[in-house]
C-alpha cells in the first residue's frame, strides 16, 4: 500500500509498480489510489482495485490476523482471478492452503505466556 499511511512516501513509489501493458492491482484508497492510478494510466496498464474482486473461495479462516490483512486478501484473490484469466490453473484449494498456512514470523505474530 504505497504512502496509504504515510504520504512523504508515496512520490514516486508507484513508479516500481508496473511494466508497461501490465496490469496492478491494488487495496489502496485516497491519495495513493491517484498516484497509482495516474502511474497505470502512464504505463498504459489496467488498475485494477480488489474492492472490486469477489471472494468465491468459500469459507477459510486467515493465518494473519488484523482487519488490514482481509484488504490484503482481496489483492491475493484479484490476482488469482487475473492468473486464471491468463491461463493458469489455480486450484481454491491452493489458494485457501495458502491463506491459512502464510507465516509471517517475528511479525504479526501471537504470542501467549
Amino acid at each position: 500500500m504505497v504512502g496509504e499511511h504515510h504520504p512523504e512516501n508515496r512520490p514516486g513509489k508507484s513508479g516500481n509498480l508496473s511494466k508497461n501493458n501490465v496490469p496492478v492491482i491494488s487495496g489502496a484508497d485516497g491519495a495513493a489510489l491517484r498516484e497509482i492510478r495516474l502511474e497505470a494510466k502512464r504505463k498504459n496498464a489496467r488498475l485494477i482495485a480488489a474492492s472490486t474482486c469477489r471472494d468465491s473461495l468459500g469459507r477459510y479462516e486467515l493465518a494473519l490476523k488484523g482487519e488490514h490483512q482481509k484488504r490484503n486478501t482481496k489483492v491475493v484473490l484479484c490476482a488469482v482471478d487475473q492468473l486464471r484469466s491468463m491461463g493458469f490453473r489455480i486450484p481454491a484449494k491452493a489458494v485457501i492452503r495458502g491463506l491459512e498456512a502464510v507465516q509471517w514470523p517475528g511479525r504479526f505474530e501471537v504470542f501467549s505466556c
